[in-house]
């Protein structure tokens, strides 16, 4: 990503996060970093009750259903605080990340064929969601 680009991402990103469309959320583990996840809000009264996961990253090393769980009781939290009853996202299909939404309870409602692509191929996309109460549940909250 060449250096104009890159600013332009954080611009946007700053903007977002000053709009309070864009949150953000960390899971630290003593002191270091160990998850991450960007939650997108509708402004829109009409899905005002969604929140999308927009990006979600936990460290390699750190990967474990304790830290998955801490994350999603943080992201609970938050869409609680927001009035959020449903959480959806996009994901590439059959990926490790496809895997762990379906582990965790989210379900599939669509399906984009020419999701990604990497060089000549081209792989699918689901776009799945779930309800703030079953999400709860995984959490043991």
């Amino acid at each position: 990503m060449d250096n104009d680009i890159y600013n332009l991402y954080i611009d946007n990103i700053k903007q977002e996060l000053k709009s309070k469309s864009l949150e953000l959320i960390f899971v630290f583990k003593n002191i270091s970093l160990v998850a991450t996840v960007s939650l997108r809000y509708f402004k829109n009264t009409s899905k005002a009750h969604i929140c999308e996961i927009h990006k979600g990253i936990i460290k390699k090393e750190e990967r474990s259903l304790a830290v998955l769980k801490e994350l999603f009781r943080a992201i609970v939290s938050q869409t609680e605080h927001h009035g959020i009853s449903k959480i959806v996202l996009d994901v590439r299909e059959n990926s490790k990340a496809h895997k762990m939404w379906k582990y965790i309870g989210f379900s599939e409602y669509g399906k984009l064929l020419d999701y990604s692509r990497i060089g000549d191929e081209s792989y699918a996309g689901c776009f799945m969601e779930i309800g703030l109460n079953k999400l709860k549940k995984f959490t043991g909250r």
